[in-house]
């Protein structure tokens, strides 16, 4: 019921505005039809296809003379976001090429890699071999923020969605120039919840770069400058 009414309520707020999200594109060509003709069609990370998506996919294929599907059932990871991984899977083609040769994965990541790989059942996934790169590489396992050499280089924060990042953003611009003590105090008298995360986030991030580097700790306050 509450799905209903969100969907109701957005509904209405695009066509009071006459806005289309990228969803509303793919439903109205999938209704329409109406689809240009091609020579050849290249379908890139086919296994995080979405069913109106390979709704859409099926409409441009009878429209081609060649249609190309490429992607990975082993990296299928938007499952929580509607992908339709075996939909790929079970897709027909006159040929199947499986790559032999990854100039990215080095031997280490494939091993690991393969020990995740053989949990998943065989009718949910494409058997392959495949060769890695020719570099050992290496795995660091981190458990904890001390873990994170946040210290030494630039590092990139991710988030499922940017609303997130948008909640972080004014909050670590608050604090950065500022003294560490400063910063650790504005923090704590904040009503925010997040920022009882970033001060201990802040305060394990000091203490690792005093005890075991011997940073001064003002630079990685300041160093927040960089990513704002």
């Amino acid at each position: 019921k509450l799905l209903h009414i969100l969907d109701m309520e957005l509904n209405n707020y695009k066509d009071s505005f006459k806005l289309y999200d990228f969803t509303d594109m793919i439903e109205r060509f999938n209704v329409a039809k109406l689809c240009p003709k091609y020579d050849v069609v290249f379908v890139d990370e086919a296994q995080d296809l979405s069913p109106i998506q390979w709704k859409m996919v099926d409409i441009i294929r009878k429209n081609s003379k060649y249609t190309i599907l490429a992607g990975d059932d082993d990296q299928a990871i938007y499952g929580w976001a509607g992908a339709d991984v075996l939909k790929f899977i079970a897709t027909r083609s006159k040929k199947d090429i499986i790559l032999p040769q990854s100039y990215r994965v080095p031997r280490q990541i494939q091993s690991v890699a393969d020990k995740i790989l053989e949990r998943i059942p065989d009718d949910r996934r494409v058997k392959k071999n495949w060769k890695p790169r020719n570099e050992d590489g290496y795995i660091n396992y981190i458990t904890t923020i001390e873990d994170v050499p946040l210290h030494d280089g630039d590092w990139l924060v991710l988030a499922r969605t940017n609303d997130r990042l948008e909640k972080l953003k004014p909050i670590l611009k608050a604090i950065v120039g500022k003294k560490v003590d400063v910063a650790i105090r504005d923090l704590t008298f904040s009503d925010k919840r997040i920022c009882n995360d970033i001060k201990k986030t802040i305060s394990s991030a000091v203490a690792n770069a005093e005890n075991n580097y011997q940073y001064d700790i003002d630079k990685l306050i300041t160093g927040l400058r960089k990513v704002l």
